[in-house]
């Protein structure tokens, strides 16, 4: 029996390389796949739908679901970082800890992703920097932002400018424009990372789903298996940091499935909500293909 023939955009990740290099197989699949810088991908997939199953940023995802956006989501959760850790200070800006942000300037690469969604989340949450006493910069303009395709306009209540177009945040950041910015990375892979399906794909082939997340699964068991023999030379102390992540995250520090994400769901959903990016709370049962609620 001949397979789906489904195209794919995402970005390299050694957790899910062995199936978009198809070293692992997707049962019933053929993924013809395109890899891509995230920014590009979600920009692409939110404007143009090109591709049957995407990479997709959770927050954008979010929103585009909230507006009645027809795409199904898998839970795989590839990338995950430390949001807050990202912001670069000048100097001079009398910021010594994140709870000194208050009331300062903070620059974005975009104000609906999902790095900056975590970012003022935590800032809120952890270190009481409230976001309405923050004036935030956005360095995207509004033709190449994921807002301009989900209809994105600032929060009632919160001071929002765009970068300038002979500007950047980090020229914003050195000359002291800006107090902090996400210099470093600003298009960066956003924190959770999810694949989506586009509904009428979903709809089509609802076995479709939970093969995804069987074909993800075994490419991260793969990468997981070859890890300590991956690890470059040049990291001298490469096999003590793998351990030292074992010993605080555990042995797999990217876990997938709902029940092992429910925590990290119901908070960006409620990040999202109160920071007036999505209309409705949304669910969970809303968020994922059927068949994978009970992973």
């Amino acid at each position: 029996m001949a397979k789906l023939k489904l195209s794919m955009i995402s970005a390299r990740n050694e957790r899910t390389e062995a199936l978009t290099d198809s070293i692992i197989d997707v049962e019933g699949v053929e993924i013809v796949h395109t890899y891509s810088d995230p920014s590009e991908t979600f920009w692409r997939q939110l404007n143009f739908w090109e591709y049957e199953i995407s990479e997709m940023s959770l927050s954008s995802y979010l929103i585009a679901k909230s507006n009645g956006a027809d795409m199904i989501m898998v839970p795989v959760f590839p990338s995950r970082r430390f949001m807050h850790t990202t912001l670069s200070y000048h100097v001079d800006s009398g910021v010594e800890g994140p709870e000194d942000l208050k009331g300062k300037s903070i620059g974005v690469g975009e104000y609906q992703q999902t790095a900056s969604l975590w970012l003022r989340g935590v800032l809120q949450h952890d270190f009481g920097v409230d976001q309405y006493g923050v004036d935030w910069w956005m360095e995207r303009s509004e033709e190449l932002s994921h807002g301009g395709a989900t209809g994105f306009s600032p929060p009632e209540g919160i001071k929002f400018h765009r970068i300038p177009t002979d500007k950047s945040l980090a020229s914003m950041v050195v000359n002291h424009e800006i107090d902090a910015g996400t210099v470093g990375r600003a298009f960066s892979r956003e924190s959770n990372l999810i694949d989506r399906s586009s509904g009428d794909v979903h709809r089509e082939y609802p076995w479709l789903a939970f093969n995804l997340y069987k074909g993800f699964l075994a490419a991260k068991e793969y990468c997981y298996e070859r890890m300590a023999d991956s690890i470059h030379s040049g990291l001298i102390f490469g096999q003590q940091y793998l351990r030292q992540t074992k010993q605080i995250f555990g042995d797999d520090p990217y876990p997938y499935g709902i029940e092992q994400n429910r925590k990290m769901l119901d908070t960006i959903i409620d990040f999202s909500f109160e920071q007036g990016l999505t209309k409705k709370k949304m669910t969970i049962e809303e968020m994922f293909a059927p068949s994978t609620l009970s992973l």
